[in-house]
């Protein structure tokens, strides 16, 4: 399991399993776990079929996106509270990051709800921010969320948004929680051809 999930050790171990604590956030974090469980469960020629498929992926994204031309971003997390703002270490921006879009949230003074992942809005603070694409998450009941996304896209019609570049050229998009919320896995790839897409207008 995760390690975020550390309290609950003790109880596993109560319970006479063998507990096995991984990070698995981020691209480098899943990479190194795919290597660790290919050596620990003798699945070597298994993990590396698969790291070699996620490195070819992955350079033909960064190929497809090598431009100077590189957004600035914004990645919002819909909770059922409100709105959070992400940083590096969340699962869509550290895509992102590889593909080397900038991050605003990383220059501004925001309370952490989690350090280098989520952080509480400053709605003075991300409403002076300018960035060219803004990824929405949905992290919580669906209909919950929404209704702090509605919000925000009258804000980005009319309000205090409104001047941003992603709300001018139409590059305000919103995902699902299943496939970008948290790092999903085996299907990890698929979820950074789709940001990779949106961000840069691939074909």
């Amino acid at each position: 399991m995760g390690s975020a999930f550390g309290k609950h050790t003790n109880a596993i171990k109560e319970n006479g399993m063998t507990l096995w604590t991984v990070d698995n956030q981020t691209y480098g974090q899943l990479i190194d776990d795919i290597d660790t469980f290919g050596n620990a469960f003798n699945k070597r020629t298994e993990a590396d079929i698969i790291l070699s498929d996620f490195e070819a992926r992955k350079n033909a994204l960064i190929d497809k996106t090598d431009t100077n031309d590189k957004p600035n971003i914004l990645v919002l997390w819909g909770t059922d509270d409100g709105i959070l703002v992400a940083r590096d270490k969340s699962f869509a921006c550290d895509l992102l990051k590889l593909l080397g879009c900038h991050n605003l949230a990383n220059d501004i003074e925001l309370e952490p709800v989690i350090p280098n992942f989520m952080y509480n809005m400053d709605e003075e603070q991300v409403a002076a921010l300018n960035p060219d694409v803004i990824i929405r998450i949905y992290d919580g009941d669906t209909q919950k969320v929404k209704v702090h996304f509605d919000e925000n896209d009258i804000q980005l019609a009319s309000g205090t948004w409104s001047h941003m570049n992603a709300a001018k050229n139409g590059k305000v998009f919103t995902l699902p929680e299943d496939g970008y919320a948290a790092n999903p896995g085996i299907t990890m790839m698929d979820s950074f051809e789709k940001l990779a897409q949106l961000t840069f207008d691939l074909k």
